[in-house]
């Protein structure tokens, strides 16, 4: 009988020691792997949205005041079939516009398709169907230069414990 308490009382002290070495390698990796996905998302928003503005036209191109929002034309049918060139002059055959912007209270960055008109409207496109490219956003700027546009993104975990900044420079390519 002394033998089976000693033995349970050896077994309950090794357990208890790997449960304290255990649980925070828990919490570290799980830590971890939510910094991992902030940084995806934020290279997968940023992927997006330098492909719209290396595809678009400068002089159609519009950041609208506050910087949080931008407009540009593409020459995808539908904003996101095949890039149409004109087969004469081989020159892009503008079809529509995208709207990048950030949404405050959801914390999304939204792009929206207007098929409408190729030239930017007074005020950012925010209405109807849209695609996320980002959440948890803090906070988003657009900075229109003489030939580029330069974009910074703050993003941060849902527990708020690991964030990612990133400013990058897109030159548009067509003209």
């Amino acid at each position: 009988m002394v033998d089976l308490v000693v033995g349970m009382a050896v077994f309950a002290l090794v357990t208890a020691g790997v449960y304290q070495v255990f649980i925070p390698v828990l919490k570290f990796a799980h830590s971890t792997n939510e910094r991992l996905a902030v940084q995806q998302d934020v290279r997968l928003a940023m992927d997006r949205m330098a492909r719209d503005m290396r595809e678009s036209d400068m002089s159609r191109l519009q950041v609208y005041p506050g910087g949080t929002a931008i407009g540009l034309v593409t020459a995808r049918a539908g904003c996101s079939g095949a890039f149409t060139v004109d087969a004469a002059s081989g020159r892009p055959l503008w079809q529509a516009m995208v709207y990048i912007v950030r949404d405050a209270p959801s914390g999304e960055v939204r792009r929206y398709c207007d098929t409408a008109s190729t030239f930017y409207a007074p005020a950012p496109v925010t209405s109807g169907p849209y695609r996320v490219l980002a959440g948890n956003v803090q906070a988003l700027t657009f900075t229109l230069n003489a030939d580029s546009v330069t974009i910074d993104l703050h993003e941060r975990t849902p527990r708020g414990d690991a964030e990612r900044y990133i400013r990058t420079e897109f030159v548009p390519q067509n003209d």
